[in-house]
């Protein structure tokens, strides 16, 4: 929040100083929080974050900008008020991203997809009826070929994958009780 007190932004700087840059496309200065979650791409030319960049929505978008700055782009989103990105990683070839978000049912995160300059996003944790809290966590193989999640049942969590392009998701281990704490 280097300019404006609770509106955190991106800056990028030399390796060696300099001056900060700011890298995005400027905020709304009212009613958003800036930028909410940031990764860089794994060549490191890209940044990757969600924001709310118009607060009269209320809603938050997954963008991506190069890191010395230029064109913000959307990646993906916004989703409608009340939802939210839980979290996003980048394929190992940087040219898709995979994200957990309650797009389709409000508190019932799944996960989805988008290849990098398409925009159009596709789920991909199979169709469950939403029961439990849905997707807790994902990983995607270093190969980038499957993304490996587990699902929350009421009294159970089960693993899962499925293909990074999209397809039926496996049952990887039976459903196991949930932990007692």
């Amino acid at each position: 929040d280097q300019d404006t007190n609770g509106v955190y932004e991106l800056y990028s700087v030399p390796i060696h100083g300099g001056i900060p840059t700011r890298i995005h496309a400027p905020l709304h200065l009212f009613g958003t929080e800036g930028v909410q979650d940031l990764r860089i791409s794994p060549d490191g030319s890209m940044v990757f974050f969600t924001a709310d960049f118009d607060p009269s929505a209320e809603t938050y978008a997954l963008y991506r900008v190069p890191i010395t700055g230029g064109v913000t782009s959307q990646v993906a989103g916004p989703l409608s008020v009340g939802r939210e990105f839980e979290d996003f990683m980048i394929s190992p070839d940087g040219s898709v991203v995979v994200y957990l978000a309650d797009e389709d049912i409000e508190n019932y995160p799944e996960l989805y997809r988008v290849s990098i300059g398409e925009g159009v996003s596709t789920k991909i944790s199979g169709v469950f009826a939403p029961i439990g809290s849905g997707v807790e966590d994902f990983r995607i193989s270093p190969d980038g070929s499957t993304v490996v999640y587990r699902k929350n049942g009421f009294f159970t969590t089960a693993l899962y994958s499925v293909p990074i392009t999209g397809g039926i998701a496996v049952l990887r281990q039976q459903p196991l009780p949930h932990q007692r704490r």
